[in-house]
């Protein structure tokens, strides 16, 4: 048995099976500006509401800042943007300062664009010994042996029954070399390949799309940006599902827009049921009915704003129930 927090976007949340994973690492991949921070950003304040301890984070681009985690809810007065630093002295104070104490007062560990955190060995600071014949970079041998002991320390904190600490891991995803004439290059995750195992929660995100258009001062801009992703491993749930989830950028800049799509999860799992009579249209969930049809249900939850985190849980629940039966193999009948 596992423990998840949502990142409170349903898409993702439903892909996942209820969320992210506590007490784990867990790696988020893809192209640059695919939805991975903002991602790792929602899971963080979903954190904050349910666990006093801190927050780290590692700035490996030094592009986010917490004016920006404050925009999409979070509590910027128990989070840490911890200082420069080389990959050793971040691998290094994360093992002994975060999850080795016992009573450790952080909780949730961020490390953004951890490909560009360089390791001593570049600035010849390091000791080369000890990659002089590694077939790897310096940063994946130094990561390798990382994640070897992050495995280690979370399970030993399990064990004991002291409180987890979670790990969210953003890798910008790159390009390999081609095996062949007119083959296409791999995608290659920077770092090593220990990562991808140690990660219990791998989700991937593709190139957006950019939807709708607002011109401000003369210029046309998307009003939204929808993000695609797959998740790659998921223990002890079903993996390799795919998503979509959409995010305001001009108006309610941060906001998941995503009512649309609780209408159609809620008519799918059928905790929403559309009528049609002639003395007019209603919505039934369960037993509260409202008049009308999708705008009147969407003014609704807009007024109702408790009703509709409480209508959101349900139709997630009830629409991941739902997904099951579709994905069990059916029985064949035996013949006669």
């Amino acid at each position: 048995m596992v423990d998840r927090l949502p990142f409170h976007i349903g898409a993702l949340d439903l892909a996942t099976n209820g969320g992210w994973l506590v007490g784990r690492v867990n790696l988020l991949t893809g192209r640059p500006k695919t939805g991975k921070t903002t991602t790792a950003g929602y899971a963080l304040v979903s954190f904050l509401r349910h666990d006093p301890r801190k927050v780290w984070i590692y700035n490996g681009e030094y592009k986010i800042s917490l004016e920006w985690f404050q925009s999409l809810g979070a509590d910027a007065q128990r989070m840490e943007i911890r200082p420069p630093m080389f990959l050793e002295e971040v691998c290094d104070e994360i093992l002994y300062q975060g999850l080795v104490p016992e009573e450790a007062d952080v909780g949730f560990i961020l490390i953004d664009g951890i490909r560009m955190i360089p390791s001593q060995v570049r600035e010849g600071v390091g000791d080369k010994s000890s990659v002089a014949y590694s077939p790897f970079s310096p940063e994946a041998h130094v990561l390798n042996r990382f994640w070897a002991k992050v495995a280690l320390y979370q399970a030993k904190r399990a064990w004991n029954g002291h409180k987890p600490v979670t790990l969210f891991i953003v890798n910008h995803e790159g390009r390999g070399m081609s095996s062949g004439p007119n083959l296409p290059a791999p995608i290659v995750i920077p770092g090593g390949t220990v990562q991808l195992f140690a990660a219990a929660l791998r989700i991937r995100f593709v190139p957006p799309k950019y939807l709708g258009k607002r011109t401000i001062e003369g210029v046309d801009v998307a009003t939204r940006v929808e993000f695609n992703f797959t998740v790659e491993a998921n223990l002890d749930a079903r993996s390799q599902n795919a998503g979509v989830f959409a995010m305001y950028q001009t108006e309610r800049v941060g906001e998941i827009d995503e009512v649309d799509q609780y209408i159609v999860w809620g008519e799918q799992s059928g905790y929403l049921q559309f009528e049609k009579k002639k003395s007019g249209e209603k919505v039934v969930m369960g037993e509260r009915e409202i008049k009308g049809g999708r705008p009147q249900l969407v003014t609704y939850w807009q007024e109702h704003v408790a009703e509709y985190q409480q209508d959101k849980q349900e139709i997630l629940r009830q629409m991941g129930a739902y997904l099951e039966t579709l994905q069990k193999p059916q029985k064949k009948e035996k013949k006669g």
